[in-house]
């Protein structure tokens, strides 16, 4: 009898102390850009809407967390290789200028560390404004034209 409760006692100790078992984990936080797709031309001069998921990793609000945990924190969001934003939800509405860029996205803990390995994804796009619109060539113009004319005119400043 004796025997039964000191086992009794030990598990329930164990269970107390939470003991794992060994080699158990926690998933590795993932992060995937949904949109816009790599290469994107997003004209008529709208802002690039940026949609992306995580996965076991959970988003806060920066600044609102205590210690860094590697399972939770926020997005920080680099133009250009430049910090602009950090932001705790999967849409974010970017008002980019006219021409190339570059989104990098990256899953940080609360307190902005990089997490270790690093999650991130990027996007190239090219934002077309109303002006660039207005002096491109009809469709008339562009079938008159040689393909390798044509494949020059379709990079835009």
């Amino acid at each position: 009898m004796r025997a039964r409760v000191f086992v009794l006692a030990g598990a329930l100790m164990a269970l107390v102390l939470g003991l794992s078992a060994p080699g158990v984990q926690a998933a590795t936080p993932t992060l995937r850009i949904l949109s816009p797709a790599n290469n994107a031309v997003i004209g008529n001069g709208t802002p690039v809407v940026v949609i992306f998921v995580v996965t076991d990793f959970n988003l806060t609000a920066p600044g609102t967390g205590g210690t860094p945990n590697p399972n939770e924190g926020h997005v920080d969001v680099y133009l250009e290789g430049v910090l602009t934003m950090a932001v705790s939800q999967e849409t974010i509405v970017l008002p980019l200028a006219s021409g190339a860029h570059t989104i990098l996205l990256r899953l940080v803990s609360d307190n902005g560390t990089a997490l270790s390995p690093d999650v991130s994804r990027s996007r190239s796009t090219s934002r077309i404004s109303r002006s660039c619109l207005r002096g491109a060539a009809s469709p008339s113009r562009t079938r008159a034209m040689s393909p390798s004319s044509w494949t020059a005119s379709t990079t835009w400043p």
